[in-house]
């Protein structure tokens, strides 16, 4: 079942997002604000879409709505950015794809999954 972006909420403690899918919606609930987070509109992120497809094959992009990313550029800044603040061990970047948005993710902590009803 393939998803798409429902909802982003950022709150002083937590970090949600819904994703909605033919079946059911899946609600990822961060515990902790992330690190860092972007929202790009997919028809941005062209060069991304191109390296998966490649690495990964034409069909990556309508198999997969949600992914961990390794050996991360945007972990990369994360780290430079912050000094040295942080482990690069100890970051996770989520990538959250809908049809119309990419949300990437960094953070130190994986979020609880909430299957929900339509």
């Amino acid at each position: 079942d393939l998803y798409d972006l429902e909802d982003l909420h950022l709150g002083q403690e937590n970090f949600i997002i819904t994703m909605l899918g033919q079946k059911n919606k899946l609600r990822f609930v961060f515990s902790v604000v992330p690190i860092s987070y972007r929202s790009t509109d997919e028809s941005y992120r062209s060069e991304t879409l191109g390296k998966l497809s490649t690495g990964y094959g034409n069909d990556f992009t309508s198999d997969w709505s949600f992914f961990i990313v390794e050996d991360s550029d945007y972990v990369n800044w994360v780290l430079k950015e912050s000094s040295g603040f942080y482990d690069e061990a100890s970051l996770i970047h989520m990538v959250f794809m809908g049809s119309e948005f990419f949300v990437d993710v960094i953070t130190n902590k994986k979020p609880k999954i909430e299957l929900l009803d339509l």
